[in-house]
């Protein structure tokens, strides 16, 4: 999944843009683009695997208008920063059960939330997460896409190593 020129381009206008309102995207998109993700299947869990795995994901969530980005360790570890601000690093774990994914957060209260979806190829490496429960947005809506980008060039891995965080 190397990096293309339009990928390339479309992260870099995908990264600034400011939504106006929750779900901008989707309401947005032509008709033909929303009718087709409502009547995809979910990657399956071996897709999920390939996808993730050694892999970084960039977007946005219905719930905020802030880059989010994420690499996902081959140990089960995922490293989450907001608005390419190093001050705004996470650490937690994520795995894969059937065709969802799920992840956990240690700044979570009790580490009882559990965020739960699948995700359905739109194009190339644009991936549009449904929210089994809340998490991209409201349980049984699908949210925002996301950009899956080949192994860390947000370099997320150098943030860990100079956090003391774990989970």
């Amino acid at each position: 999944m190397p990096m293309t020129f339009l990928s390339s381009l479309f992260l870099v206008i995908f990264s600034s843009l400011s939504y106006a309102q929750p779900g901008f995207f989707y309401a947005n998109t032509p008709a033909p683009i929303n009718d087709y993700i409502k009547h995809s299947k979910p990657l399956t869990e071996n897709e999920l695997k390939i996808l993730v795995t050694g892999n970084s994901m960039i977007g946005h969530t219905c719930n905020s208008d802030v880059t989010y980005e994420l690499y996902f360790e081959k140990n089960g570890t995922v490293l989450f920063r907001k608005a390419h601000q190093d001050k705004t690093f996470y650490i937690g774990k994520w795995w894969i059960k059937k065709d969802h994914i799920y992840s956990q957060w240690a700044s979570s209260p009790t580490h009882a939330y559990v965020n739960e979806l699948q995700f359905h190829h739109l194009m190339g490496n644009i991936y549009v997460p449904y929210n089994v429960k809340k998490a991209c947005g409201p349980a049984g809506t699908f949210g925002l896409p996301f950009m899956v980008l080949e192994g860390d060039p947000l370099d997320l891995l150098r943030l860990k190593k100079q956090s003391k965080k774990a989970f």
